[in-house]
């Protein structure tokens, strides 16, 4: 009997380790970045705080935990590094941050693009920004989020921080989902949140909270297992591979294709924002993906970018700016510079400084810095 037990124990074994080192072949040799972004990390933090509890609930909806330094590790196979995740005392993918400040400051709201998904913060858009100009840059940004969340991240804990302007990204395909209970139920299972229900001005807000039905243990036993094995990832994208819709990115692109419907529930939230910050000067900007690029045609001008446009104009506070044909002009014919070749619908490094290149050159708020950079350069 306990030979029998050892021959299956070693069976088991050998199999682990074959079904191991395969999976970590067709990673390698067949990296479908959107079906399988993530590697094994290596990084025991990640294990100790699973996947589930890095981001719980807030009065915001959703917030990452304080004092977080986890491993993020897309797929490398793909053309993709790890990056680290490391939150600050009130859990915001920042540096340290004080309530007052005698200079300029911006406060950042936004998803995973203004977040910085993909790098390491010393890329990210606000931090070039800030290393621009020398104005502190402020992120409360946190990814799988929308407008409702941004404007109550902001009034239940931005504006405690001392500023002068604030800049809102907005990412129209996520946010028209993020925006919508039923489009987020299909896309995100998994997400708790808020939500806008009824009809433009008339909503009511909802809270929708995930049914948990892990264990506690099996939820670390998960955490484990996608840290450490290629397996799960394996089995991850075979997962994927069947599910319908994951293929989410291939939908048109949202600047031209939504409805009147989804693009209130995104406003509404801005408005209130405007309202609520009248001495603040407000930055929109929304950021394309991939699909939008493709999209895009030079001699018209998307229906979302004229509506945002339009709802600018009513408050004297607020500001709107579309990277959209800039990016394209950039990007165009070589887009996988400025996207990340392991999920395309992200910018790469050279994207992000794309990005805060442009807006440094637009945006009135860096005017001042602008001028000041150029008459130095002329004493030069």
């Amino acid at each position: 009997m306990l030979k029998k037990l050892k021959a299956l124990f070693i069976a088991l074994l050998l199999f682990c380790i074959s079904f191991e080192l395969f999976s970590l072949s067709f990673l390698y040799l067949y990296p479908q970045a959107e079906l399988a972004p993530r590697l094994p990390s290596y990084h025991w933090n990640n294990v100790l705080i699973p996947k589930e509890t890095k981001v719980v609930s807030s009065e915001a909806g959703i917030w990452y935990q304080p004092n977080l330094d986890l491993k993020i590790a897309f797929n490398r196979f793909a053309g993709c590094e790890p990056y680290h995740l490391i939150t600050n005392s009130y859990g915001a993918r920042d540096s340290e941050r004080s309530m007052s400040s005698t200079s300029a400051r911006v406060i950042v709201l936004g998803d995973t693009m203004m977040e910085g998904m993909g790098v390491d913060v010393s890329s990210r858009i606000s931090n070039l920004l800030e290393t621009k100009t020398g104005i502190e840059h402020l992120n409360f940004s946190v990814k799988n989020t929308g407008s409702l969340h941004h404007l109550e991240t902001y009034k239940t804990l931005a504006s405690e921080f001392e500023h002068d302007a604030i800049i809102v990204g907005i990412f129209p395909y996520d946010d028209f989902i993020d925006a919508d209970l039923e489009k987020k139920k299909v896309f995100d299972a998994g997400y708790s949140g808020h939500f806008l229900l009824g009809d433009y001005p008339n909503y009511t807000k909802v809270s929708h909270e995930s049914v948990q039905e892990k264990s506690e243990d099996f939820v670390y036993v998960e955490a484990l297992l996608h840290e450490y094995t290629y397996s799960w990832h394996f089995l991850l994208y075979l997962r994927n591979r069947s599910k319908a819709g994951s293929q989410k990115f291939d939908s048109p692109s949202a600047y031209y294709h939504h409805s009147e419907e989804d693009f209130m529930k995104v406003v509404f939230p801005l408005e209130q924002l405007a309202q609520l910050a009248p001495n603040k000067d407000i930055y929109l900007v929304s950021i394309p993906y991939l699909n939008d690029l493709e999209a895009y045609e030079n001699t018209t001008t998307a229906p979302f970018t004229e509506k945002m446009l339009h709802f600018a104009e009513k408050y004297p506070n607020v500001e709107y700016f579309d990277l959209l044909e800039p990016v394209t002009s950039y990007a165009s014919g070589d887009t996988e510079t400025y996207y990340f070749p392991c999920n395309k619908q992200h910018f790469s490094p050279a994207g992000y400084a794309l990005a805060a290149d442009i807006l440094y050159e637009n945006l009135p708020l860096y005017a001042t810095k602008r001028a000041e950079a150029e008459l130095a350069s002329s004493f030069r």
